[in-house]
């Protein structure tokens, strides 16, 4: 297993093991973190990484979808990543 794979894994477990967060079941600096590596993984900008490749991962692909819509202060963020 590569290091993106255990990383996907470990982060997907997280999510599942929290209520959709990375800690304690509410949004955190951490959520932010996680959006921003999706953000890069789906934008392609992982060599040899597809956009698609977060598919494989329900909460990953969750939480990447919902959380930006939960919190107001990402609206900023998501003009730079808008993913």
């Amino acid at each position: 297993m590569g290091p993106m794979l255990r990383s996907m894994k470990f982060l997907e477990e997280r999510l599942s093991k929290n209520e959709g967060y990375a800690f304690g079941g509410k949004f955190t600096i951490a959520d932010v973190s996680i959006l921003t590596v999706t953000d890069m993984v789906m934008s392609g900008e992982f060599d040899g990484i597809p956009p698609s490749y977060l598919e494989q991962f329900d909460e990953l692909s969750r939480h990447q979808a919902t959380v930006p819509k939960k919190v107001t202060v990402l609206a900023e963020y998501r003009k730079i990543y808008p993913y």
